[in-house]
């Protein structure tokens, strides 16, 4: 559980949208079409590939970027043992856990 809320603060800082949901993401970044339990694989089929991931314990967060023109935006998927759990888009940094 800690981890988890460290991705929660981490993202926010992050300019991340804010946390009504697990999932919280637009069209632009896809993320909107990402469901909870979804497989890295089903969410590589919506988004496109992953740019950075960082694993710890059962976690994985993975940062795809969607957005290159002012400055880089990226979107954060969070999953744990395999399937999503939150997903988040707006971000300037790469995930941390």
């Amino acid at each position: 559980m800690k981890l988890h809320l460290t991705f929660i603060a981490v993202c926010t800082l992050a300019a991340c949208q804010p946390n009504d949901g697990p999932i919280q993401g637009t069209r632009d970044s896809l993320v909107n079409t990402i469901q909870v339990g979804m497989t890295p694989e089903e969410v590589e089929a919506r988004i496109g590939a992953f740019q950075f991931e960082v694993s710890e314990g059962g976690l994985m967060c993975r940062s795809y970027i969607y957005d290159e023109t002012l400055s880089v935006k990226f979107a954060h998927v969070l999953f744990e043992d395999g399937k999503v759990i939150e997903a988040q888009d707006g971000a300037q940094q790469i995930c941390r856990i």
